[in-house]
């Protein structure tokens, strides 16, 4: 099972927290009130239950959470754009055995929040951290859910190749433009910087760019590997 981690590199902050996952392999487990949905972890109830609502509350706090996105989310510019940086970012592809399968959880989308019942029982927790309303269907999200009461850091699967954005790599002036921006040089050498991490663990490289609403991932050329030296 493929999934997919998107992460912005749009300064040094950024540059240092991707740096890290690939050097170590692991990823940051955040509680469910870090995350970016006002509505995370709401759920309805049919009565004003003081202490199952208290109850609920603690177990949920027991449980870190993990994003990725799946294929559809990959293919999608707009992801790209929110959670890549415009392109000026990465998505870190990972590789699920079929035994770490069995952790990942992958979305509910739902017109409306989760519904509290009694006949969820152990999996009433789960049901309420991996439903989403129909809104964010678009993320394709899969999630990673572990036991912990503070934010912690795991290895999940192996990552076997990082995309990274090529913006404008499908224009006739990139040059031009890449020389008037700033931030794109930036990107560009936080890029080549990132390219020989992962080239020293073994693991692959491919630059993104879209045309016409397409994703399309490429082995880097030499030209490329120019531009990403800044």
């Amino acid at each position: 099972m493929k999934l997919y981690k998107f992460r912005p590199l749009g300064d040094d902050l950024s540059f240092c927290r991707a740096k890290e996952i690939l050097r170590t392999g692991q990823f940051w487990c955040s509680r469910f009130w870090e995350l970016n949905d006002p509505m995370e972890g709401v759920y309805s109830f049919p009565a004003a239950d003081k202490v199952r609502i208290e109850d609920l509350f603690s177990n949920k706090a027991r449980r870190v959470i993990c994003s990725f996105s799946g294929p559809e989310a990959f293919s999608n510019p707009v992801i790209w754009g929110y959670y890549a940086n415009g392109f000026k970012g990465m998505a870190i592809e990972i590789e699920m055995s079929a035994d770490e399968v069995q952790k990942i959880k992958k979305m509910t989308y739902a017109k409306d929040v989760a519904e509290w019942s009694k006949t969820d029982g152990a999996n009433r927790v789960t049901k309420i951290l991996t439903t989403k309303l129909s809104r964010w269907k678009h993320e394709d999200e899969y999630r990673y859910l572990c036991n912990s009461v503070e934010p912690v850091e795991k290895r999940i699967g192996r990552i076997t190749t990082v995309h990274f954005g090529d913006p404008y790599g499908m224009t006739v002036n990139r040059c031009q433009i890449i020389e008037k921006s700033t931030e794109l040089r930036a990107f560009l050498a936080y890029r080549s910087e990132l390219q020989s991490l992962a080239k020293s663990k073994d693991i692959a490289c491919s630059f993104v760019t879209v045309s016409v609403g397409k994703v399309t991932a490429n082995c880097p050329t030499n030209a490329d590997e120019r531009y990403s030296s800044g």
